[in-house]
């Protein structure tokens, strides 16, 4: 991308410069960063097109006569900001499999699945404050 002007938004910046401090490095090293990425774009693996297809898919709801119906853009809107949210993030640490047994089963009750997200969130949070 020579000779590709790349723009980082002050925005950006500032939120950067919140962090880390404001110097001309800290400029020059977002700027060779968005440069990268636009020379070097990261593609979603096949795990993060099924992501984004679920979060689309339980965002969007095509049930026009819905009051909550959300549109197709939105819905796509929300799918891709997930994605550019986990390009960076570290993956979750595997849940143990002696964890499963405190999962309930689908159906079990209308919280079911509430249930077992909470059981595993718990476990993150008791693993982050080692």
């Amino acid at each position: 991308m020579s000779g590709t002007k790349i723009k980082v938004s002050d925005d950006f910046l500032l939120k950067v410069a919140d962090k880390c401090g404001s110097s001309p490095t800290v400029r020059q090293c977002c700027t060779a960063f968005a440069e990268v990425l636009a020379e070097n774009p990261i593609v979603p693996s096949i795990e993060d097109i099924n992501a984004i297809g679920c979060a689309w898919f339980k965002f969007f709801d095509p049930d026009m006569d819905d009051p909550q119906h959300k549109s197709f853009r939105d819905g796509m809107l929300r799918a891709l900001d997930l994605f550019q949210r986990r390009m960076f993030l570290s993956p979750e640490p595997e849940v143990p499999q002696e964890l499963s047994k405190l999962f309930w089963e689908p159906g079990f009750t209308r919280n079911a699945e509430l249930h077992n997200v909470q059981i595993v969130g718990a476990f993150r949070r008791g693993q982050r404050s080692k």
